[in-house]
């Protein structure tokens, strides 16, 4: 009972690699210019957002770790956004330095332990 293992490099009958030689690439399409796309775009209904470009920072150096307590509230990312560029525009260094800055701003009264009467 001598089985014989079945060899890895033998001859390929068809090898498909033959048949990629014959293939030949796909031309390459023309790049509509932007402001064909822009007349393109307004002919079709299309209009844009109007979103102006904001200059992206890391929020996490806006951080501080001295923080004992966690406060998780579910934003919009566009608020989210608006939060860290307001907190990043007016000098805080920790969320909670923004948060409470925007409270106070909010309140007719320093007090922060409920709706004023």
């Amino acid at each position: 009972m001598t089985r014989q293992r079945p060899q890895t490099f033998t001859d390929v009958i068809h090898d498909p690699l033959d048949e990629l030689a014959a293939s030949k690439p796909k031309p390459a399409r023309e790049r509509v210019s932007e402001s064909e796309a822009q007349r393109l775009a307004a002919e079709s209904g299309f209009t844009p957002r109007g979103v102006a470009f904001v200059k992206s920072f890391d929020a996490r150096s806006l951080r501080s770790t001295d923080r004992t307590a966690q406060l998780n509230i579910s934003v919009r990312p566009e608020t989210k956004r608006r939060f860290w560029q307001f907190a990043h525009e007016h000098g805080f260094k920790a969320g909670e330095d923004a948060l409470v800055a925007l409270l106070e701003m909010g309140s007719p009264t320093k007090d922060v332990n409920g709706p004023a009467e």
